[in-house]
């Protein structure tokens, strides 16, 4: 926090102190579940992506065995 917005909640009233810490909190809150939902998404894709590599393998005749393989390196 810059000087002058540190300055400017001093002299906050206790109504507007509590409604900052709110804010605050709804806005990291808000964040984390960004953070979050980017994470989720991510695994999803990841997931996808194995599963269609899978089938792909799969249908052009390689053996579970092999694809086991070639899946485990790429992890």
């Amino acid at each position: 926090m810059l000087l002058f917005e540190t300055a400017e909640i001093a002299t906050f009233t206790p109504q507007e102190k509590i409604k900052l810490e709110n804010d605050m909190r709804t806005e990291r809150d808000i964040r984390n579940q960004i953070a979050y939902a980017h994470e989720k998404g991510v695994e999803e894709g990841i997931e996808s992506e194995r599963a269609r590599i899978e089938e792909n393998l799969r249908q052009k005749g390689f053996p579970e065995e092999e694809i086991t393989k070639l899946l485990e390196n790429r992890s």
